[in-house]
């Protein structure tokens, strides 16, 4: 669009500079000349007609004096100024004495218009000629400086395209590369945490013992049960600690019953090898109470807690509890060494 208007405005501005710079060179227009003033010419010598023959001394006297009238009529002045007269398209003035007179050259408007034109034209100097050279060269220069910035600008929008292009692929491969971190860092994370579980230790409970006491004469005064901690992970305890507490409660267990140590002297220290057990120290039930336990008026429970760090770094405390009810299946006062079975309670159960 800019190179079009260039190409249109361009020639009419030369012209239009041409044009102005000539006429105000030329200046203002001719006046014609002044027409010239119409003098009329020496009136001729009436000729007077033939008078009757008189002598021949009248007559030659006659003569000499109209030939001397002619001569003193056509001879200007000696002071008036001879004005030619003007020109005339008619046919030129018969003198009295019968002489033709020579026509004057006609002179029109149309020779004084063409010669005035000439002489405008004549009137451009090698100036002027430069300075409308010079007028191209900068009408030439703009054009192509038109062009060029038009180019210029069609690159730096091609540049600005690409950059724009660029800053995208930026901002995707940025996204991308955050986007990887985050899932090689949740990678990291689940595999710690993989790691972690494959190595922590656990601790859990293995079993539960039970056995009667008797005296010397083998008289049965009531039974004992233990608990058997165990490490069933890949590294050993840190800071572990345990108990375990026997109860008795008439009729039923309630559910939200106060899930305490009965005496802090329960607690046991010491660390938990991988694969390793402990075994907690004896808790112990009347006969009498196995017999209420058998008739169905007294319910027991064995419960207990473990605390502990694993070796790995993580100041994490865990902890493992559980609680089960004394069942009573065959009969306490036999032969048979084990009467006791053990069901979990439903709640106060679970290993962190």
């Amino acid at each position: 669009m800019k190179s079009y208007l260039a190409g249109v405005l361009l020639p009419l501005l030369l012209a239009s500079s041409l044009g102005v710079h000539a006429a105000t060179k030329a200046g203002p227009a001719e006046k014609p000349a002044p027409e010239l003033l119409n003098v009329p010419a020496a009136p001729a010598t009436p000729v007077t007609p033939a008078e009757p023959k008189k002598d021949e001394s009248t007559t030659a006297k006659g003569a000499a004096t109209s030939e001397a009238a002619p001569a003193a009529a056509a001879a200007p002045p000696a002071s008036a100024t001879i004005i030619p007269p003007p020109a005339s398209s008619t046919t030129p003035a018969t003198a009295a004495s019968g002489t033709s007179l020579p026509p004057s050259a006609p002179a029109t408007t149309s020779d004084v218009s063409t010669t005035a034109q000439f002489d405008r034209f004549l009137s451009l100097t090698i100036t002027d000629i430069l300075i409308a050279l010079f007028t191209l060269v900068v009408a030439l220069f703009a054009w192509r400086l038109s062009g060029a910035v038009a180019r210029l600008a069609s690159t730096a929008q091609s540049q600005s395209e690409t950059t724009r292009r660029s800053v995208e692929a930026s901002e995707r491969a940025a996204e991308a590369a955050k986007r990887s971190a985050d899932a090689a860092e949740r990678s990291s994370t689940v595999l710690q945490d993989q790691s972690a579980r494959q190595l922590r230790p656990y601790v859990t409970v293995k079993e539960f013992l039970q056995g009667p006491v008797k005296d010397d004469k083998q008289f049965l005064h009531g039974w004992v049960f233990q608990v058997v901690w165990q490490n069933t992970g890949a590294t050993p305890t840190r800071g572990f600690r345990y108990w375990a507490a026997l109860r008795q409660f008439e009729h039923e267990i309630p559910a939200d019953f106060d899930f305490a140590a009965p005496m802090l002297a329960d607690f046991a220290g010491g660390e938990l090898g991988s694969h390793s057990t402990v075994t907690s120290g004896t808790l112990f039930v009347s006969q009498q109470d196995v017999l209420q336990i058998q008739a169905g008026t007294r319910k027991a429970v064995l419960y207990g807690k473990s605390e502990y760090h694993d070796v790995l770094g993580q100041d994490v405390k865990r902890e493992t509890r559980f609680c089960v009810e004394v069942v009573l299946v065959s009969d306490p006062g036999g032969a048979h060494a084990t009467p006791f079975s053990f069901s979990y309670f439903a709640r106060h159960n679970a290993v962190s």
